[in-house]
């Protein structure tokens, strides 16, 4: 399946997409994949899936492609577009600290000919993937080929539940925010209490000055 591309960039969905179809492609693929062409097709292919979902959630244009690809695109990594999909809300924590593992499995497999599975970083990874899969850690590329599915089956449909929920470009206003908006605004953030009016300080007691004539208390000196 070929990815459409027009003037703005690739569009999330492939001519002749089909979930099914794209779920056992990928499947298929990694069965037959060593144990580094599995760690990598993983990471390959989450990084395709989010870029989709981004792609889907941004307002529709040049904008979007320039952040997402070409030379020295913004979002064009894959180590950025994790932040950048769970700053948008388009990922979840457990999803995000599973392609965190995703990530750092790959580094591992791809920058060292001869991978050491005792390294310390390869079981971090593998322990992010294993609490992600509900697996106990042991051998790193089938538990990275494990959590892999589980996201894939999680991530295939995102783009288009994303693009129900696209951006879109809006007027916005100028005017100043008024105090009502403002304590509105840290009330839904959960900080009601730090604008909660302050308690009016309580009145200085005032001096009684006594009234000419009257009898000066025990102790006071009298002028001569």
């Amino acid at each position: 399946m070929q990815t459409f591309e027009d003037d703005d960039g690739p569009e999330p969905w492939p001519v002749g997409w089909e979930e099914g179809e794209e779920y056992r492609d990928f499947a298929r693929a990694l069965s037959k994949e060593s144990d580094r062409g599995q760690v990598l097709s993983v990471a390959h292919y989450m990084d395709i899936l989010l870029e989709r979902t981004v792609r889907a959630f941004l307002v529709e244009g040049k904008a979007a492609n320039d952040l997402l690809t070409g030379f020295n695109a913004p979002l064009g990594t894959f180590s950025v577009r994790i932040s950048a999909a769970r700053a948008m809300g388009l990922i979840d924590d457990h999803e995000a600290n599973a392609l965190i593992g995703v990530r750092e499995l790959r580094n591992a497999f791809a920058h060292t000919v001869a991978v050491d599975l005792e390294a310390e970083k390869v079981l971090a990874a593998t322990r992010k993937l294993a609490k992600y899969a509900g697996l106990t850690p042991h051998h790193p590329p089938f538990v990275c080929y494990m959590a892999g599915m589980q996201l894939a089956s999680a991530l295939l449909n995102r783009a288009y539940h994303a693009e129900q929920q696209r951006l879109s470009q809006r007027a916005w206003p100028m005017h100043r925010p008024s105090a009502g908006e403002i304590d509105a605004r840290a009330a839904r953030r959960g900080g009601a209490a730090a604008v909660a009016p302050a308690a009016a300080p309580s009145p200085k007691p005032k001096k009684v000055r006594p009234s000419r004539g009257a009898p000066k208390s025990p102790g006071t000196p009298v002028a001569e």
